[in-house]
């Protein structure tokens, strides 16, 4: 359908295209701590992660024992000005068109090394740049960013200081949650979208097996999980919306569960407009 490898059978071993994984999933919300007894109402264990060096922003973290993580993002003040800073401007801008689920973050443990490769396939990315915060209890974070020049791309992080102090110490949650089984990024056209995604992931993908109405997409195999790019194909697609309000950008989050009994997409008042679905 659209010139790529065809779907493999189910007997067919697929490896990961590429090192890089998803390392956490950001969703916008207006108020942190009413943010915070909502996931917890849905089984989650939340914990504050703490003010962001530039003092703008805060978030509480729900963390997994992948090692991925959810962001719940809560502008404390709006600058009078776009922040000179990429990823902060990215943040901002993201923010301020509402709730729900808004940017991802891939990992890696070589940002000058993707940076340069990235650059050499053909494809800019700003950075490396040092960003932090500071947790409640005094812990400073430091890692380092590179930003595409547009969404719906993912944003690449690195550690500077360990990798398993950016999360929570909570990592087991009433609902079965365990990890990030793959992310949907609605884009109006395959075409214009997968070209930099082949380029900075290195791989092709192939046609996804999704049953979202009215949708057709394509999917990467990462590391643990699928990251989806879906486009809308018909007038009942539920992706219209989303990319008129937001425009190309993460649709849907999918987490691993242990419980059987939470399959399924999660209230949406609940997670403040992110669309989460807990798969078995």
């Amino acid at each position: 359908m659209f010139g790529l490898p065809s779907t493999p059978t189910s007997s067919s071993v697929i490896q990961p295209a590429t090192s890089l994984m998803i390392d956490h999933a950001v969703i916008v919300v207006k108020d942190l701590e009413e943010a915070m007894v909502d996931y917890t109402d849905l089984g989650f264990n939340v914990v504050k992660g703490g003010q962001h060096t530039d003092g703008i922003s805060q978030n509480a973290l729900i963390g997994f024992h992948d090692g991925s993580y959810i962001e719940l993002y809560d502008v404390l003040r709006w600058p009078e000005s776009p922040p000179e800073d990429r990823l902060k401007n990215r943040f901002i801008r993201n923010a301020a068109r509402g709730e729900g689920l808004s940017d991802f973050a891939l990992l890696t443990d070589d940002m000058s090394g993707l940076v340069q490769e990235a650059a050499h396939r053909g494809l800019v990315l700003h950075g490396p740049t040092e960003g932090g915060r500071m947790r409640p209890d005094g812990q400073e974070l430091r890692w380092l960013s590179a930003v595409p020049e547009e969404m719906p791309y993912p944003f690449l992080i690195q550690d500077v200081t360990e990798n398993y102090l950016r999360l929570p110490d909570q990592l087991e949650h009433p609902n079965g949650a365990n990890g990030i089984a793959g992310l949907i990024v609605a884009v109006g056209g395959l075409g214009e979208a997968v070209e930099p995604f082949n380029l900075l992931l290195d791989s092709s993908p192939i046609e996804t097996r999704s049953d979202l109405p009215g949708s057709a997409g394509l999917d990467y195999t990462l590391p643990g999980a699928t990251l989806t790019l879906m486009m809308p194909i018909g007038l009942n697609s539920p992706l219209h919306d989303p990319l008129t309000q937001r425009g190309p950008s993460p649709f849907q989050l999918k987490l691993y569960t242990d419980d059987i009994d939470r399959v399924g997409l999660l209230d949406l008042e609940k997670t403040h407009g992110a669309r989460i679905e807990m798969v078995g």
